[in-house]
């Protein structure tokens, strides 16, 4: 979504011209997602939380629940995820258009019917966006 700010006076020809023009980055979930996995330690359930811009709110909340949380860049291949052996995966919430990491498309398709348990934060619009449902 686009917007600006206009002066009293100014032409609609020049507010769409200067919206036209407005370049949106497209990759913002690669700047906010966490580089490295770390972990955030618990005696309860073990989650795997997929980064896609994690709020820490969801952390805190897993962390109050005694939840064992592992968290990984949002790069990280299914494989990787299914070798540490959760009880579930959380994809988190992010900004951006989902269909702009197709990676996590094929972590998803990856995950889903070995891993029983897949939570979605981010994952619910990601996996109704546009193509992906069909692509799923």
């Amino acid at each position: 979504m686009r917007a600006t700010l206009t002066h009293v006076g100014d032409s609609i020809d020049h507010i769409t011209d200067q919206l036209q023009a407005t370049v949106l980055p497209i990759d913002n979930i690669k700047q906010v997602s966490t580089k490295t996995a770390y972990p955030a330690p618990g005696v309860g359930l073990s989650v795997v939380l997929v980064d896609f811009g994690l709020k820490h709110s969801i952390l805190r909340e897993l962390s109050k629940r005694d939840c064992n949380v592992t968290v990984v860049p949002y790069t990280t291949t299914a494989e990787e995820i299914l070798h540490l052996n959760p009880d579930g995966v959380m994809l988190s919430n992010g900004p951006g258009n989902p269909e702009d990491v197709p990676e996590a498309l094929d972590m998803i398709r990856g995950i889903l019917g070995k891993n029983s348990n897949l939570w979605y934060l981010y994952g619910a619009p990601a996996l109704c966006h546009g193509k992906w449902c069909q692509d799923l």
